[in-house]
């Protein structure tokens, strides 16, 4: 079934029969081109929920970020009550702001005791006018002294006052919060802004445009959120305050959740640190009080939008079928209705339609979620299509609405029946939608057979593990899912040539990425962004970082990966090698065997258990073989496991393997194998003009002039 977004600018050309229909899609990451007319409450439209729609909440259910008590709907501690975390149990203090008292919480008889540090009214250390909002962090207790112009810091568990920390102007302080970096945010309301100071209490400045805002909370994203009896305001690390909606439901990830149910006047539940456990709410001054009532209605009882208009590229459009996904709890549902047109019209035009001019009137009251409705549309032929969705429910629950698919034009079975089936309009709407029952089932199974091609394709398939169950091969999931794919489409050849060299060569280099040398991505060259296939890659010089372009005359091969230890015998073979070249004579002591009365020396020689030293010449370097791989393709040690597996899966059984991982440097006695894992390059002497390209592999010199391929070493070319 073909698909095409909501705002799509042109249609393609109508197919005919026997094809499918066309689709459009709505909700979702799509939107919803909700029709407001002018004048239209705000509260009888529905609400919006992760893209699907809902009934919008009851105002006296629904939490806001600007409640009085500074806990962001719930979403943190009130501003009077703070949460110390370092110890095996958190200890919760409270400032009673009307004794200006401080209150420690004790589990054990589950309320809240006064601590004697603070006295009361006062000026002195301890004592509080007007106090504030409180906060611990690292075993400091912050306090705010709004009558004092100042912020009190007490030293826990001691409970000693160790600094009075002051603005450098006028102010009042009413909140504080502790950010990752331990600096300090002092919220103002006389002069509108957040004041900053360091842990030692050294002033680091202020950002204003908070306005009136008295409570303030750092989210887990860094920025600062300060909020007053109106509006909310973030402020970004390095920023000016900005204003956010005050009842943003992206915000809960950034600021909550709290430890502690709260309530709307700022009431805590702290039952869950009781012993034993049982339900107990506490008031802002810490005194047991009943729990607060619960909203007897959360959501609106009704709620009604217009989708629209959706245009169909198409005169006279006979709209077929709406789908719609989402959920329908019990006692609540939705009803859709249509209206067509020829031409569109405006958002205040289809508010005054009459109800009569609205068809189709379906409704639905039961729908699980994950599951679809549907219904045939019953609206003249027309342009233009405008829905109406009205959700309605008890209260206590909402219908959900995550997407709508739309079916255009009609495409009836009808057209294999004899035309006296279509002859009158009112019969050939009646035997259109008849067979749209049996028109729905046969679609289904064509888009499964159309789909199933999809299933046997390696880079396609959504069932991996299961396409690899056929041919034998087990898919590991360490590896990416395109390399997963690449080696299951591969795996014909591979197989063919598993237990070889070659074979693991070409496993290693499909693994790698080095199996395809594409040309240089798309944009200008001087751009310098490369592609090699299907791994993408970035870099500042085409030459330096890239395989050659496919206009240039290619020069890179793909290294070798494999190195086979017998061809390090550098034996003298008479007839066949020179000295210097192979001119290398060995004897009983290559493996340095210890021999009683002979070469034993503690220390020096070695005992071997293998008792067949007149083969020990073949037996060091033979069945054995290394694989160099960059560093990066071990990144991780699952990466490395992987790796090793494939190796191993690919070795012949009487073989014995190792994994080098070279990093790209000449490392002596650990990574120095010239040809595989170290190049060593010649300075050049000289540059010739109009051939060599400046760089860093040309000298301007003015001796002999000479040119040097300039491909980065342990890149592209091994320069000798």
């Amino acid at each position: 079934m073909t698909t095409i977004p909501a705002a799509h600018p042109t249609l393609p050309e109508l197919r005919h029969p026997p094809h499918d229909p066309l689709t459009l899609r709505l909700g979702g990451r799509l939107g919803w081109p909700v029709a407001v007319p002018s004048g239209s409450p705000v509260g009888s439209l529905p609400g919006t929920t992760d893209g699907a729609l809902v009934l919008p909440a009851h105002p006296d259910a629904e939490r806001c970020l600007t409640e009085s008590s500074g806990s962001f709907g719930g979403l943190r501690p009130p501003s009077w009550v703070g949460v110390d975390h370092r110890g095996a149990a958190a200890d919760v203090w409270l400032l009673d702001r009307r004794r200006s008292r401080l209150r420690r919480f004790d589990p054990c008889e589950c309320r809240f005791d006064d601590v004697p540090c603070f006295a009361g009214p006062g000026s002195g250390p301890g004592q509080l006018l007007r106090s504030g909002g409180i906060t611990v962090a690292a075993g400091r207790l912050f306090v705010c002294d709004a009558g004092n112009q100042r912020v009190q810091v007490v030293l826990l568990p001691n409970l000693v006052v160790s600094g009075l920390w002051r603005a450098p102007m006028e102010w009042e302080p009413t909140g504080v919060a502790v950010d990752a970096g331990f600096r300090v945010h002092v919220v103002d309301p006389l002069n509108g802004c957040v004041h900053r100071f360091g842990w030692s209490g050294r002033y680091l400045g202020r950002t204003g445009g908070t306005g009136a805002a008295r409570h303030v909370a750092v989210g887990s994203d860094g920025a600062v959120y300060v909020a007053g009896e109106l509006e909310v305001h973030r402020i970004a690390p390095g920023r000016i305050a900005v204003t956010v909606p005050a009842g943003a439901e992206e915000l809960a990830a950034v600021l909550g959740p709290a430890p502690f149910p709260v309530a709307r006047d700022g009431s805590v539940s702290l039952g869950g640190s009781c012993e034993p456990v049982r339900e107990q709410w506490f008031d802002p001054q810490g005194e047991a009080c009943p729990p607060p009532p619960a909203s007897r209605q959360l959501h609106l009882l009704a709620a009604a939008a217009v989708v629209g208009p959706l245009d169909s590229q198409l005169d006279d459009c006979v709209w077929h079928r709406l789908t719609v996904l989402g959920a329908v709890p019990a006692g609540a549902g939705f009803t859709v209705s249509t209206h067509t047109a020829q031409v569109a019209l405006s958002a205040d035009e289809v508010d005054a339609l009459a109800d009569a001019a609205w068809e189709t009137r379906a409704t639905c009251t039961e729908l699980d979620a994950g599951s679809e409705w549907d219904t045939l549309l019953r609206s003249p032929p027309g342009r233009h299509l405008w829905l109406r969705i009205e959700l309605f429910g008890g209260g206590r629950a909402t219908p959900r609405i995550d997407e709508l698919v739309l079916e255009f034009p009609r495409i009836s079975l009808r057209r294999f029946l004899p035309a006296v089936y279509g002859a009158e309009a009112g019969s050939a709407d009646f035997t259109d939608r008849l067979l749209g029952l049996f028109d729905r089932s046969l679609r289904d199974l064509e888009t499964r057979l159309d789909e199933l091609p999809a299933v046997f394709d390696p880079r396609a398939t959504p069932a991996l593990d299961w396409l690899a169950s056929w041919v034998g091969v087990e898919v590991d999931h360490r590896l990416p899912e395109a390399t997963s794919r690449e080696l299951l489409a591969s795996s014909g050849p591979l197989m063919d040539l598993q237990g070889t060299a070659t074979g693991l060569r070409r496993l290693l280099l499909l693994v790698l990425g080095f199996d395809r040398a594409g040309a240089c991505a798309a944009g200008p060259a001087d751009e310098g962004s490369c592609g090699t296939g299907r791994h993408p890659c970035r870099c500042g010089t085409v030459r330096q970082a890239c395989p050659p372009r496919a206009e240039e005359p290619s020069r890179w091969v793909p290294p070798p990966l494999v190195l086979e230890h017998f061809r390090l015998r550098r034996w003298f073979e008479a007839g066949a090698a020179t000295l210097g070249d192979r001119a290398v004579l060995w004897g009983e002591s290559i493996v340095n065997r210890s021999q009683l009365g002979g070469s034993a020396q503690v220390g020096v020689t070695a005992l071997r258990g293998t008792q067949d030293p007149a083969r020990d010449r073949f037996h060091v370097h033979a069945h054995r073989f290394s694989v160099f791989v960059p560093a990066s393709a071990g990144a991780t040690p699952a990466r490395r496991l992987a790796l090793e597996r494939l190796v191993g899966w690919a070795s012949p059984a009487h073989t014995l393997g190792q994994v080098e991982y070279v990093d790209a440097r000449m490392r002596i006695g650990v990574q120095s194998t010239i040809g595989l894992d170290t190049a060593v390059a010649r300075q050049p002497a000289g540059v010739a003009l109009g051939s060599t390209r400046l760089g860093p592999a040309s000298v301007l010199d003015g001796a002999d002039r000479q040119t040097i391929d300039t491909s980065a070493v342990g890149t592209t070319a091994v320069l000798g």
